[in-house]
């Protein structure tokens, strides 16, 4: 058996990546759930007020419940759609993250010298494939991570004579 099936293992990691899993699944489903026992909890408060007025037994309770969760998706609706309540958090997340802004990862370095700066100059467009080759030195001499990883993915690719042939700056 393995770590994902928690089992007991050196330092206790299998035990504590079941453990972390599960509660990973159940905060997966926690917002649902609130919402439908926060709808059963007020419409069992609710209905011995409205009993008199339907005829079936539960009639009250299904009414009730509906009702809610109308109400509840309704609200949830707006605050997502019409008030945009989380937007600026996100995009305040954006902005505080360097590799979103500034840096580029591994993944965007290769990306650009292997796809991008070929296809600008195969396009025509020597200005943009040049503009693009400068930031990408840049930023593989601002961040000493990232030249390491872009080997890593150049290997794994199979392009290393291609970028060595093309770009004799990156070096190897």
């Amino acid at each position: 058996m393995d770590d994902a099936q928690g089992v007991v293992a050196v330092n206790g990691k299998a035990t504590k990546s079941f453990f972390l899993k599960w509660i990973w699944r159940v905060q997966q489903i926690a917002q649902v759930s609130t919402l439908v026992m926060m709808s059963i909890s007020l419409t069992l408060q609710i209905s011995g007020k409205i009993e008199w007025r339907f005829g079936s037994p539960y009639a009250p309770e299904i009414f009730t419940f509906s009702l809610l969760a109308f109400v509840l998706l309704s609200l949830g609706y707006l605050c997502d759609r019409r008030f945009k309540m989380w937007v600026e958090q996100t995009e305040v997340v954006v902005e505080r993250n360097p590799y979103m802004m500034f840096h580029m990862t591994a993944k965007e370095v290769v990306s650009n010298l292997v796809q991008w700066i070929p296809m600008y100059e195969k396009i025509g467009n020597q200005e943009g494939a040049r503009v693009l080759e400068d930031w990408t030195k840049e930023a593989i001499n601002v961040d000493p991570k990232v030249k390491p990883l872009a080997d890593k993915i150049i290997m794994k690719f199979d392009c290393e004579k291609f970028v060595r042939e093309k770009y004799p700056w990156y070096g190897g």
